[in-house]
């Protein structure tokens, strides 16, 4: 059967939930709509690979034209902590329209599917996007973020103290010890084991251990710190071994950030 084609199509568009033998397409969707792929930098099924386990199939939510996918989001229901208190809540996330699918109202249709669903089982939803794209589905800017930049020069003597200490990428032994750990903190999301391993080595983001202490981080255009859990000498450690890597990966002040919540202590 010969795929639709937006000349071609005169139809309905249908909202359904991905099923894993959709996966593989659906992930050649939103690599089209973001620039993404198998020989870019960024390949969403190589990069976020938690995102596509079989038991978040459903999560993902597709317009069709026909049997053609146009459209994807995700819909991902988490448990977040915040200063003890649990919530049901769900992030959106990689929102893709082809190009040549565009203006045809599929964003809007699955963002309404998606909303609907939001509403009736969390507590609240999130995404990181533009709110004049978003705003009218009701989101708005909510809570404070803050990023504190380290660069070779502001480390100082923790750039030196690092060379004598064992910061290395974690192991899968490792995150068996560390898992109980996050699970544990006031404050974060709940991971199943397969998400975090995945998480904690090296798809799309790196998990780094020093002594006790260890540090999930991931890059965004720059080392940054997701969550970190242990003492702050051991932390600082791991930053400086980044920041090393950073300058020889071309990157002259090694900068790496840690990203915090307006609740958390430093």
């Amino acid at each position: 059967m010969s795929a639709t084609t937006p000349a071609s199509f005169d139809g309905e568009f249908t909202i359904a939930r991905m099923t894993p033998a959709q996966r593989q397409a659906t992930v050649a969707v939103c690599n089209s709509a973001f620039g993404f792929g198998p020989d870019q930098g960024m390949d969403f099924g190589r990069d976020w690979p938690y995102l596509w386990n079989d038991d978040r199939a459903d999560n993902m939510w597709l317009c069709l034209a026909g049997d053609t996918i146009v459209g994807a989001a995700g819909l991902y229901p988490l448990t977040v902590r915040m200063g003890g208190v649990t919530f049901n809540a769900a992030c959106i996330g990689q929102v893709a329209t082809p190009p040549e699918w565009r203006r045809r109202g599929i964003f809007t249709k699955l963002m309404d599917a998606m909303c609907e669903s939001a509403d009736a089982t969390c507590d609240f939803s999130f995404l990181g996007g533009d709110r004049l794209r978003y705003g009218r589905f009701g989101w708005a800017t909510g809570g404070q973020r803050r990023v504190f930049d380290f660069s070779q020069r502001m480390l100082g003597a923790a750039r030196d103290a690092d060379l004598g200490k064992d910061v290395r990428f974690v192991t899968t032994e490792d995150v068996a010890k560390i898992g109980p750990q996050v699970a544990s903190h006031a404050d974060g999301m709940d991971y199943s084991a397969l998400e975090f391993e995945q998480l904690m080595l090296g798809c799309g983001a790196r998990g780094l251990i020093c002594n006790d202490t260890w540090a999930l981080m991931r890059e965004y255009g720059g080392w940054r710190i997701m969550e970190a859990g242990g003492n702050m000498d051991d932390l600082l450690a791991i930053v400086a071994r980044m920041s090393r890597e950073a300058v020889d990966a071309g990157a002259p002040d090694g900068v790496v950030a840690m990203e915090c919540g307006a609740h958390h202590e430093m």
